[in-house]
């Protein structure tokens, strides 16, 4: 552990300090031994009522985060503040409005740091018969990271991590599904990492889960180009919409 850092905790350094390898100093001399992050995890679960006006979202935003992903939760609350940290959840969905935030675990650094609260997102002008809507509201992947076509250098994400969403949205009364995503698994070589997107609907619920896994902490320069391809897939996946129409 990093005993200069004070969220710090045995096994989870700080991103400064892993360099591949740490030394153990023993009474007559030095070992190296490799530095490997173990898997990071963050768990998001959201459930919400879509209103039947199309006005917008109304609902609950709950989420977990363990390993490196708290230290760095922890590491910006305290340097942001709880107005700030807040506003930081806003710029993810611009349109939130967020009440009754709870944070939870802020230094009990040997636990999964956790916050939750309320929200409403309003979705602009709908037509009333339709509405369109992304049932994943929140942590997905916006943009994709590697911009570069090509890659010479091996890459080095820091540490191997999961990005866990599951949302519930109560389907509008007089409303019924008329298109969805569709299902989809998608895994990288060698073990690299995967992708899950899963839908359920009934009359009443739509139930989504997204799985992204990002196994490996570095991935070499023949990885980069699947890597690179991996996440346009979870890209487009995640910005799937659900279309409701008015029942008949």
């Amino acid at each position: 552990m990093d005993a200069t850092h004070p969220l710090s905790t045995p096994g989870v350094l700080p991103e400064y300090c892993l360099n591949n390898r740490g030394g153990v100093l023993h009474k007559n001399e030095v070992e190296f031994i490799p530095l490997q992050p173990n898997k990071s995890t963050q768990v998001v679960s959201i459930t919400t009522t879509l209103d039947s006006l199309g006005n917008g979202y109304v609902g609950k935003y709950a989420m977990q985060a363990n390993e490196h992903k708290a230290l760095n939760y922890r590491t910006a609350l305290k340097s942001m503040g709880n107005k700030k940290y807040t506003d930081s959840f806003k710029n993810t969905s611009t349109q939130w409005t967020i009440d009754s935030l709870i944070i939870q675990n802020e230094n009990a650094t040997y636990e999964p740091f956790k916050t939750s609260f309320n929200f409403l997102q309003k979705m602009g002008s709908e037509k009333l018969d339709k509405l369109y809507f992304n049932p994943l509201l929140s942590d997905i992947v916006a943009e994709n990271p590697f911009k570069a076509k090509y890659r010479y250098f091996p890459l080095d994400l820091t540490y191997p991590y999961e990005t866990i969403i599951m949302t519930t949205l109560k389907i509008p009364t007089g409303f019924m599904v008329e298109t969805a995503p569709k299902p989809i698994a998608l895994t990288l070589p060698n073990k690299g990492g995967k992708f899950t997107y899963v839908i359920e609907t009934d009359n009443n619920e739509v139930k989504v889960k997204s799985h992204l896994l990002v196994a490996k902490a570095r991935y070499t320069p023949t990885d980069y180009y699947n890597l690179r391809m991996f996440f346009d897939e979870v890209i487009k996946k995640q910005a799937e919409q659900i279309v409701l129409i008015k029942k008949h």
